[in-house]
């Protein structure tokens, strides 16, 4: 499971410390999940595309990602804490005008 967040309008995706644009990225989380209800952490980490994504060549660093951590509720109706963290970050990056999709990477 992966986002693809895209940019939209003025929501922007340009690689740090350049002037280079991508018009989307694939982002990958990892949840740990301490013990401590009622939060997980979650860190993001970002890839210029698929191949990089699948290959984990690279990581990049988006200007306009500020949050490449951060924490969000446990589901509460027992369904996977890994869907909940995706719909967290998708709740996130939909609300400062990115198109973010949740996706299954073979």
């Amino acid at each position: 499971m992966s986002l693809i967040i895209t940019a939209q309008n003025e929501a922007k995706l340009t690689i740090k410390d350049t002037s280079i644009e991508l018009p989307s990225i694939f982002v990958r989380l990892t949840v740990s999940m301490p013990g401590e209800k009622p939060n997980m952490l979650v860190d993001l980490l970002c890839f210029q595309n698929k191949e990089a994504q699948k290959g984990n060549i690279g990581p990049i660093f988006i200007s306009e990602i500020k949050l490449d951590s951060c924490e969000c509720a446990y589901p509460k109706d027992n369904s996977s804490e890994l869907l909940a963290a995706h719909e967290a970050i998708v709740d996130i990056y939909t609300e400062l005008g990115y198109d973010v999709e949740i996706v299954d990477l073979p």
